[in-house]
């Protein structure tokens, strides 16, 4: 299918469906990317600073390490994802829709499981090699792991909770 088509000045023109925004009784437009940009930047903020904690797992635990290796990439994809649809304007376009819209749920999922891996892992070091004088440091790891997975999970449920209406665009060549 082709989405784009070729206007009288020569440039391509995004002919393809869009999505537009249809939860504005509930949540006005602006207070939804309000909401979906605090618990991303949230879920963001919680990732980076888990790796500056003195955590007793951070330092050279791979139960740890990889579980975190995996929340940054999943923050990323998620930070991406919030991204596309902030700038994607109202309406946005069907192929953004799909990726960054029907998908933004899985990812936030993923990247709460990764937390809570990340958490486990904390804990198993705890449990073979003991806090040490880390105890801030592990308190604090795990509140960020419990606020990264909470602020992704309600910034997928915004997401996935919101109404869009398809609009059907037809071509200049089709009238």
């Amino acid at each position: 299918m082709q989405d784009f088509e070729k206007n009288a000045a020569g440039r391509y023109e995004y002919i393809g469906a869009a999505y537009a925004y249809a939860d504005g009784d509930r949540l006005p437009r602006k207070l939804f990317l309000l909401r979906l940009i605090v618990c991303s930047a949230l879920a963001a903020a919680s990732v980076a600073l888990m790796g500056t904690i003195r955590a007793p797992g951070m330092d050279n635990s791979p139960f740890v390490l990889l579980p975190y290796a995996v929340c940054v990439i999943a923050m990323l994809v998620l930070l991406w994802a919030t991204v596309g649809i902030c700038f994607a304007g109202d309406p946005i376009r069907e192929y953004k829709h799909e990726r960054c819209v029907l998908h933004i749920m899985r990812r936030a999922v993923v990247f709460a499981v990764a937390e809570a891996l990340c958490a486990i892992g904390e804990i198993v070091c705890i449990a073979v090699n003991g806090v040490g004088d880390h105890l801030f440091g592990a308190i604090a790891f795990f509140v960020l792991c419990a606020v990264g997975a909470v602020s992704s999970l309600f910034a997928g449920k915004t997401i996935a909770s919101a109404k869009w209406t398809k609009i059907n665009k037809k071509s200049r060549l089709e009238k």
